[in-house]
């Protein structure tokens, strides 16, 4: 978060998926998906349309699971942007 915080977008966005993976692995729906938002987020800053979306996607299912509707509608605002 402070590498996006910094405008560091690029990395903070490939240590993003990297942490999403690794939750996902680990079995914790809500930080997987904190960080695939997060990842949708730097995809959008750094104009990646495709990967922004892919990642924003994965984040609103997520969330849609948890019954987390206000993130997941940010989600949704990404994937559509």
């Amino acid at each position: 978060m402070l590498e996006e915080a910094d405008g560091k977008h690029a990395e903070a966005a490939d240590r993003f998926t990297s942490l999403a993976d690794d939750w996902r692995a680990y079995g914790f729906v809500l930080e997987e998906a904190l960080t695939r938002l997060g990842a949708a987020r730097c995809g959008a800053a750094l104009g990646e349309t495709v990967r922004a979306a892919g990642d924003a996607r994965a984040a609103r299912q997520l969330f849609l699971q948890l019954d987390v509707t206000s993130s997941a509608d940010e989600a949704a605002a990404i994937a559509r942007a």
